[in-house]
């Protein structure tokens, strides 16, 4: 089964959009809080741009589904990791995010890991379908 990657993206970056506009008017403390918040939001809008690829990324193979499905979740656990504890503390001043924001930068490194074996498997299937 296929996910609808390109809904998840825009109700994600939705998401963002409004944290955003929060954040400019919301976020209470020094600069070091509103550069969390900047880094969180920034990194959880940058994020979506892999989603919306996997929404048009072929299906081509069993091989590229699964990494694709497994980018998909990792990014989404990225911004939920990473971009989460910091708008967290941005907007509650208590600091969680000691081990999971760097959990959540894992995630977006194997989110992108697995969206480049999903994109190589596309087209090394292309290339055979085409053989």
């Amino acid at each position: 089964m296929r996910l609808p990657w390109i809904s998840i993206a825009s109700v994600l970056g939705a998401i963002a959009v409004i944290l955003a506009a929060l954040g400019a008017h919301f976020v209470a403390g020094g600069e070091h809080v509103h550069r969390l918040h900047e880094t969180a939001n920034k990194l959880h809008m940058f994020h979506i741009l892999p989603l919306a690829i996997l929404g048009l990324l072929p299906a081509t193979s069993k091989t590229v589904s699964l990494f694709a499905t497994m980018s998909g979740i990792f990014v989404i656990l990225g911004i939920g990791f990473f971009s989460g504890s910091l708008y967290f503390f941005a907007y509650s001043g208590i600091p969680v995010g000691f081990l999971i924001t760097p959990a959540g930068g894992i995630c977006f490194i194997l989110g992108w890991i697995c969206l480049a074996i999903a994109g190589f498997a596309s087209w090394r299937q292309e290339i055979a379908d085409q053989s």
